[in-house]
């Protein structure tokens, strides 16, 4: 499955013209922080992976803001943001997770 993820991620990347533009990274060795804000640049987002989650996980702030609204027209340019951002994870091997929202009893 990861194969498969990651040739999608790949080619997803191409076909947006940015794979030469990919980073470089090896786990353990690359900075994560540093990793993540160039591909933030690379993806035309700021500060999604930037939290006090770590540089792994989708800030809930920026998705709140960016994901969540009823412009749809932003809506649709922040999607590509992030459609980007786990391509370029998949193609990578940066592992991009989601913090989930526990929900309260009635």
């Amino acid at each position: 499955m990861a194969a498969v993820m990651a040739e999608m991620g790949r080619a997803w990347l191409r076909a947006h013209h940015l794979s030469d533009r990919l980073p470089n990274y090896r786990r353990g060795v690359t900075d994560d922080a540093s990793f993540a804000r160039k591909i933030e640049t690379l993806c035309g987002v700021e500060k999604a992976l930037q939290s006090k989650y770590g540089p792994h996980a989708l800030d809930p702030n920026w998705t709140g803001r960016h994901m969540m609204t009823a412009d749809r027209s932003r809506a649709d340019r922040s999607s590509e943001g992030l459609e980007c951002l786990f391509n370029v994870s998949w193609a990578t091997g940066f592992d991009i997770h989601f913090i989930g929202n526990e929900q309260s009893a009635p």
